[in-house]
């Protein structure tokens, strides 16, 4: 069986939307010839700890962990040193107000420029040094000939580079379950000069990697177009994908009849303005039927925006909408078997409409019907083409709240049981799609020719 080095920074027990990903290329590459040996750090920046994860790795695996630098903690430091000597230079100058401007903008391009030479080209890059090290022995020891790296945080990918780069013959499959500096809405922005270094980084990925694997059908044409040397065929699409075993021993435990109202529940990372839409027909809602309203009830089960929360008590929804915090990947498939309807929302934006959060291939085993407040996408195709939900845009406020009307006077239930033995569900299964992906590796391995696929 071929061994394969799988590097990533999510894993057991970091509760991250990415782990998922992970834990089905464990369970199934076995299965298709590779033998998974994972790379992983042992102290996680920023992380929810979840113990319970371990038992969804259903197959033995060897797992190596090694810890990273926290590239903040020299930040820290000196953006205190900044601030000192900042508040000194404003109390010298303080008979001239626009040099207080001057210092004020200085503090801050000084601070921002900083924190971006640390913590370039992310947040993860600390770890990156000692997982180099801990794979190079990995390799020599185990005989590896297949590596894959996982992000984000994207700068696991240099640490794909230098592997391919001592070791020519290798197979590296990068793997980018978000975009990198094609994602507009990366709020971490780079001084001009380190955005170019970054994008430069990003193509040299690209052009070393034997095979780049995007989780989207509109990231791959995205990375397809912005890098025309890629050949079409060296990119390919993974999804994330859904396992219904991860249900098993689950059943639903608080029905409607027992409450009283219909339980819609949000599962996943609220950012701010995934909620506007929604938030705009509950006031329509409790302006014109406020009777509606009253039988509606909104739980939102994982992290939200402190200024989403402020907005629901402005608007006094605070009775209508409920804000249940992280909870254990166990408990949220409890609060998707309870809901009546499920709630899949993304900002409004037509670059929005390539994400594909991991929520939704998790909503179809619930079978509870989907209501999609998002932007046209891949997400809304996937959604039609199961058949499992409403496709509303965040601007149709309107249509949002006659939705929610329609399903208090005709609540729909359970949607058809989706049987993921069969199409077009199978092709969303983590097993099918470690399949493909095991089997698009295992083709690099039998090719004698692997670092000519550019288009001249």
């Amino acid at each position: 069986m071929n061994k394969l080095l799988l590097i990533t920074y999510s894993y057991p027990p970091s509760n991250t939307p990415g782990v998922f990903r992970i834990i089905s290329f464990v369970n199934y590459l076995c299965e298709f010839g590779f033998e998974p040996i994972v790379l992983t750090v042992s102290n996680p920046i920023d992380h929810m700890i979840d113990e319970d994860l371990h038992e969804f790795v259903r197959k033995p695996v060897a797992v190596h962990r090694v810890p990273g630098v926290d590239p903040k903690a020299p930040v820290r430091f000196l953006r205190k040193a900044i601030a000192y000597l900042a508040r000194t230079g404003r109390k010298k100058a303080k008979k001239t107000p626009f040099r207080d401007h001057h210092v004020e903008a200085g503090k801050k391009g000084l601070k921002w420029t900083v924190t971006s030479m640390f913590e370039f080209p992310d947040s993860r890059v600390g770890w990156a040094p000692s997982a180099i090290v801990k794979a190079l022995r990995l390799i020599h020891k185990h005989n590896i000939s297949y590596v894959l790296t996982s992000s984000p945080p994207h700068s696991i990918h240099l640490v794909g580079l230098a592997l391919k780069l001592l070791h020519p013959r290798c197979v590296w499959v990068s793997d980018y379950r978000d975009p990198w500096t094609i994602d507009h809405s990366n709020v971490f922005l780079l001084p001009p000069a380190l955005e170019r270094v970054r994008k430069r980084l990003e193509v040299v990925c690209h052009k070393h990697a034997d095979m780049v694997v995007a989780n989207t059908t509109t990231n791959r044409e995205a990375l397809l177009h912005t890098n025309s040397f890629l050949a079409a065929s060296k990119v390919i699409v993974i999804p994330n994908g859904v396992d219904p075993a991860d249900f098993s021993g689950l059943a639903p435990i608080r029905g409607r009849d027992g409450r009283g109202h219909i339980e819609c529940v949000f599962v996943g990372s609220l950012y701010q303005g995934m909620i506007d839409g929604l938030l705009q027909a509950l006031v329509m809602l409790k302006k014109t039927k406020a009777t509606i309203l009253e039988n509606l009830r909104f739980s939102f089960v994982g992290y939200a925006d402190e200024s989403d929360r402020a907005k629901v008590e402005s608007l006094g929804l605070a009775g209508t909408i409920r804000f249940r915090g992280m909870v254990s990947y166990r408990e949220s498939l409890q609060y998707m078997l309870d809901a009546d309807l499920l709630l899949y929302l993304l900002p409004a934006g037509a670059d929005r409409g390539h994400w594909i959060p991991s929520k939704l291939y998790n909503y179809l085993p619930a079978e509870r019907p989907i209501l999609a407040i998002i932007p046209e996408g891949d997400a809304a195709r996937i959604i039609r083409q199961l058949h499992v939900g409403q496709v509303i845009e965040p601007s149709q406020t309107a249509e949002i709240a006659a939705y929610l009307e329609n399903f208090v006077s005709r609540p729909e239930g359970c949607y058809g049981r989706l049987d993921f033995e069969e199409e077009p569900a199978r092709r969303f299964t983590r097993r099918y799609l470690t399949q493909e992906l095991a089997e698009s590796i295992g083709l690099l391995g039998q090719s004698s020719f692997r670092d000519g696929d550019f288009k001249e």
